[in-house]
């Protein structure tokens, strides 16, 4: 039942707006952690994220922003459009590549369940 109503959302998001991809970034974030197989991860990447305007909640790698180099470890605007205030840099992980055929597996064998 859970696996159809989780199905339902997709599905729906899908044909409701069709011109907006679907991502599925919390399960992406799960699968890549109980798989790590899946995923080819890099540590240590320097980021912020962006805190007000349209792109509010984003994440940027520093340097891949269109950004130069953020003085003192905080990035006011560097790299976010301009009225978009950033955050502290923080060091994350990120996973560069994904196995999608494998991630879509795992995903619909755990919904089996």
């Amino acid at each position: 039942m859970l696996a159809g109503m989780v199905w339902s959302s997709v599905i729906n998001w899908v044909y409701e707006t069709p011109d907006v991809p679907y991502y599925a970034w919390d399960a992406l974030t799960a699968a890549c952690l109980l798989q790590p197989g899946l995923c080819v991860r890099e540590d240590d990447v320097s980021t912020y994220a962006v805190l007000s305007g349209p792109s509010q909640g984003r994440t940027v790698e520093v340097g891949k922003g269109g950004d130069s180099a953020c003085a003192g470890g905080t990035c006011p605007n560097d790299g976010a459009p301009a009225g978009e205030d950033a955050s502290v840099i923080r060091q994350v992980s990120v996973v560069r590549h994904v196995d999608a055929e494998a991630f879509y597996s795992y995903i619909l064998d755990a919904l089996k369940m």
